[in-house]
């Protein structure tokens, strides 16, 4: 009923509905008021800021991937973390510039009226593209009864992230994500660890350090007894010296006389050609870290 100041109205679809009612007081004049009913749409999607992202700088802007509104609601953008400057903050596809290398958030926010308010985040994850290459330290000798030694990987920074893998052998680390980490439980041999640099969307970078224990305990270098022969040399002759514990090595070289080594890092190598009178050799063992012995 138009005239009714109370009027029931039906059928009002989602949107805003303007109503003027107007009383009309004959020669005394007329006046009206407008009133605004807003229907929202109880079936308006929960927000949704859409998928985080991640860049490389020089790239510091982006768009955003928020889902649509239903007029009257209405959604907003605002900055939770980091940096940003928004081109529309009321658009759900608004670009953001501005952006902080590091992790920047963003809320997504739909007002809905009486059918409720949601709101969700997004992380657009900016990472340095100046972050040097992985660079694992200077390889390492130690000497038992050392058994733990720090490594120097480089400095990473945030967000890119640094992690140890080990390449060969293994021991125990005091943290496999710090560039200085403790590596401790070491025994004699050899050990080679990658230091990892993973720096997003600008690149992975890696670096090998090799950490070589020594044994503190081996014996020292021993070249065998002396031997004699006459010529012609029918039988094979060996040399007799000392075995080495890897990582450590031992070298024969001729000191007088002369002689074929067929294998001159075997301590029982081969040995042919031998001059007549006296051939002298030395048995050269490098214990790395623990000495030199001969």
């Amino acid at each position: 009923d138009p005239n009714d100041p109370n009027t029931a109205v039906f059928n009002l679809g989602v949107g805003q509905h303007d109503f003027l009612w107007t009383i009309d007081n004959g020669p005394c004049g007329s006046s009206s008021d407008q009133i605004s009913v807003f229907i929202y749409d109880g079936d308006q999607a929960a927000a949704n800021a859409g998928p985080d992202q991640q860049l490389c700088t020089p790239t510091t802007s982006s768009t955003l991937a928020g889902n649509s509104v239903t007029f009257p609601g209405t959604g907003q953008w605002s900055v939770i973390a980091g940096t940003g400057a928004f081109a529309d903050a009321s658009n759900p596809n608004t670009g953001v510039s501005g952006l902080s290398i590091g992790t920047n958030t963003f809320r997504w926010s739909i007002t809905n009226g009486p059918c409720g308010d949601t709101q969700d985040d997004v992380t657009i994850t900016v990472y340095n593209d100046a972050q040097p290459s992985a660079n694992a330290g200077a390889d390492q000798q130690l000497c038992t009864p050392t058994s733990s030694t720090n490594l120097q990987g480089s400095a990473v920074t945030f967000p890119a992230t640094g992690n140890w893998v080990f390449v060969q052998g293994s021991a125990t680390l005091s943290s496999s994500s710090s560039p200085n980490a403790t590596l401790s439980g070491l025994t004699v041999g050899t050990y080679v660890l990658q230091w990892v640099v993973d720096n997003g969307p600008c690149g992975t970078s890696t670096d090998n350090v090799t950490i070589e224990v020594f044994d503190g305990t081996a014996a020292p270098a021993a070249a065998g007894p002396d031997q004699s022969y006459c010529t012609p040399i029918t039988q094979q002759v060996s040399m007799l010296a000392s075995a080495v514990a890897a990582p450590g090595v031992g070298t024969w070289s001729i000191v007088s006389g002369s002689a074929t080594i067929a294998q001159d890092t075997d301590p029982f190598t081969v040995i042919t050609n031998l001059g007549l009178g006296a051939n002298v050799f030395q048995w050269t063992v490098d214990n790395g870290a623990c000495g030199t012995t001969s």
